[in-house]
């Protein structure tokens, strides 16, 4: 052993402090998120000493010590209050007086505002705050006394208005071609008083791009027939519900592709129940790895062909390497069909296309 060799102690000791200094460097070299953002607005607040504001001709100022603070306005309510007056001209005094018109409302007589309405909604849907509590928030914050009888008819109303925007978002979703479908339950208010019914939201999504739900009462193929258009004629994609089996065959769509999304849910909770632990988290990374490849052709917002390129290249091989591995553990009699595991299996095999 030469005498300039280090040992192996002193050797990770050197490895340890040379690694710690790359750290060092690499959060010095690390930009710095702003700690405001930019884009608020800022309201100067003037804060001068008594003396100085009792005789001011006294004093020069020689500098200024500034601090900051985030802060936050809460919503307010006012009154818009639209006063019209009326005119008549001063060398024509017999003449018909002249008014403005009132501007376009919503509802005739209406007497809430567009940006209540916007937020009433907003409230609703964006933020999830259901209209009883909207209705509590406003009289106990505000006292404000909004019914909800009063806040329902503003949302059908909006709801109403805004209906030829959400057709004109369905007719772009079909022109490009490929959408997603799948259904969730939504419990509502039916004719008996007092007692929910099940109904359903049928969403469709086209990716990076709009989504539209349609309102229906069951989850039968006939309402997935109601709010499709006849010429339908879109790839889709969806879960294995047997309804979307049906509309690829009767309109003959393109293609018919299924999700990794609820593949992965089904091992996933393999794994959560102690199945199988080192196989099911094996699966687990390979789906992850297929989600990776995604993740980094949405962030380069690659073309079409290039998507194509890459998945055929990259994506291809861990799918062969899954499909071939699920084949093996149908058939090895290992993975039990009614455990987790095995309709997991089943499950991936069956949306193999």
């Amino acid at each position: 052993m030469f005498g300039d060799e280090p040992s192996g102690q002193s050797k990770a000791c050197v490895d340890k402090a040379a690694a710690t200094q790359a750290m060092k460097k690499t959060r010095q070299h690390k930009l710095r998120r702003p700690r405001y953002p930019e884009h608020l607005p800022v309201v100067e607040e003037i804060l001068d000493p008594e003396p100085v504001k009792a005789n001011p001709s006294h004093y020069r100022q020689i500098g200024a010590e500034i601090s900051e603070q985030l802060d936050y306005e809460p919503g307010r309510f006012f009154l818009r209050k639209q006063i019209r007056r009326t005119w008549v001209k001063r060398n024509a005094p017999d003449a018909v007086p002249v008014t403005a018109p009132l501007p376009p409302k919503l509802l005739d007589r209406g007497f809430l505002a567009p940006g209540l309405l916007a937020h009433i909604v907003i409230g609703k849907y964006a933020d999830h705050l259901p209209l009883y509590r909207q209705e509590q928030i406003f009289k106990q914050r505000y006292d404000v006394h909004l019914g909800r009888n009063t806040l329902c008819r503003a949302v059908e109303l909006v709801a109403g208005w805004l209906q030829p925007i959400a057709r004109r978002m369905f007719e772009h979703q079909l022109a490009g071609g490929y959408v997603q479908l799948d259904e969730t339950p939504v419990r509502y208010l039916g004719k008996n008083p007092g007692k929910t019914s099940k109904g359903y939201l049928w969403v469709c999504n086209a990716p990076r791009g709009d989504t539209v739900f349609h309102w229906a009462t069951g989850r039968g193929y006939d309402h997935l027939q109601r709010w499709l258009p006849a010429d339908f004629n879109c790839i889709i994609q969806t879960d294995e519900y047997r309804p979307y089996d049906k509309l690829a065959v009767d309109f003959k769509v393109p293609a018919h592709a299924h999700c990794w999304a609820h593949v992965r849910r089904r091992f996933y909770q393999a794994l959560e129940a102690g199945e199988h632990p080192a196989r099911n988290a094996w699966i687990l990374h390979q789906i992850g790895l297929l989600y990776q490849i995604e993740s980094r052709l949405r962030q380069q917002k690659a073309s079409p062909l290039l998507r194509a390129t890459v998945r055929a290249w990259q994506s291809q091989p861990i799918l062969d390497r899954l499909f071939l591995v699920f084949e093996r553990m149908l058939t090895s009699g290992r993975y039990k069909p009614k455990t987790i595991t095995g309709t997991a299996i089943a499950y991936a095999l069956r949306q193999r296309v």
